[in-house]
């Protein structure tokens, strides 16, 4: 069994908390419909050859999987392939990893990080349940899509570094505005 400081130490160092928008184009009869689908996601990512202490980090919050990245795309860094371990379920990141770490708090500027992508949560969570199971997908409404947008520019301003990327600055410049992806995640 890991130390609870211990993983939260190694997602300090290691970790990720991503928010992620991907937009899907659908054709309708006469128009095409615009949709932006949101996902939360803790993850943490290693060589292929540190698998085991990923198989205890899911052992240790029981959610989540482990998956391996073949070597092939990987080939410039190393020939070991990436190995992850990545929980998206809404329902296990505000049960189970969030409550980790409100007990066992992060020491470094990843603690911000954590603070925004716990509040997206939370918007995800409260649209889930708002649509009540009445639509296949979740609706998100105005104010929380605008949340949402903010935190997105705000966790990515921090992925480089401290330093504001120029998507960023025209963000926090000119408003909200909607982030597009071509990156497809399933």
């Amino acid at each position: 069994m890991l130390n609870p400081w211990f993983v939260t130490g190694l997602f300090d160092g290691e970790g990720c908390f991503s928010l992620i928008v991907h937009k899907d184009k659908q054709q309708r009869k006469n128009s095409v419909a615009t949709y932006y689908r949101w996902r939360a996601i803790f993850i943490i990512a290693f060589r292929g050859d540190d698998s085991e202490i990923l198989y205890s980090l899911k052992d240790f919050f029981n959610c989540g999987r482990v998956q391996m990245t073949h070597p092939k795309a990987y080939a410039k860094i190393h020939n070991l392939g990436r190995v992850e371990y990545v929980v998206t379920s809404i329902d296990d990141l505000v049960n189970i990893i969030i409550p980790h770490f409100e007990n066992y708090p992060l020491q470094t500027k990843k603690k911000k990080d954590f603070l925004f992508w716990k509040e997206a949560v939370f918007i995800l969570k409260s649209a889930r349940e708002t649509n009540n199971g009445l639509f296949k997908k979740v609706i998100i409404g105005e104010g929380q899509k605008i949340r949402l947008n903010k935190i997105h520019g705000l966790l990515r301003e921090r992925v480089t570094g401290g330093h504001l990327n120029t998507e960023v600055k025209n963000l926090l410049k000119d408003g909200i505005k909607e982030v597009e992806y071509t990156k497809n995640i399933s």
